[in-house]
């Protein structure tokens, strides 16, 4: 019997062209289209890329991921874990949004998820592994 919520945790790349008030629309509108489709989830934003976990009905789930496949305002999703779960882990965020812009906010936003227990905690332990990765390449 197939589960009637699933869970993807995936990151992305915001395009070069997107710009702080372009992305305050993109979760703006996702948290309205979301609440339509019994979606919920947070959304990690740090140094350009992004750190997303959905949850709902399969079938919806299968919607958002087409459409953020085809967004032209970031590149390279990547699906790190999708799976069927019997709770949600957000149930009351159609989209949180946690943006960081400087190494010191980020370190604290991720202290307070990674108390967390659950799955999407412990991949967010990868992505900010690769954040950090990341920042160091470039610098």
């Amino acid at each position: 019997m197939e589960s009637a919520l699933q869970q993807v945790i995936y990151t992305s790349i915001a395009s070069p062209l997107l710009d702080g008030g372009e992305i305050f629309k993109i979760v703006s509108d996702a948290a309205q289209k979301n609440r339509r489709l019994g979606i919920t989830g947070m959304l990690v934003i740090v140094q350009g890329r992004f750190f997303q976990a959905i949850e709902g009905p399969p079938q919806n789930i299968d919607k958002l991921l087409n459409s953020l496949n085809n967004d032209p305002r970031h590149h390279s999703v990547r699906v790190l874990r999708r799976n069927s779960i019997e709770l949600r882990q957000f149930p009351n965020w159609s989209m949180r949004r946690f943006r960081i812009d400087d190494a010191r906010t980020a370190r604290r936003v991720f202290r307070e998820l990674l108390n967390r227990t659950d799955d999407a905690a412990r991949i967010l332990r990868k992505f900010e592994a690769y954040v950090e990765s990341s920042a160091e390449l470039a610098a």
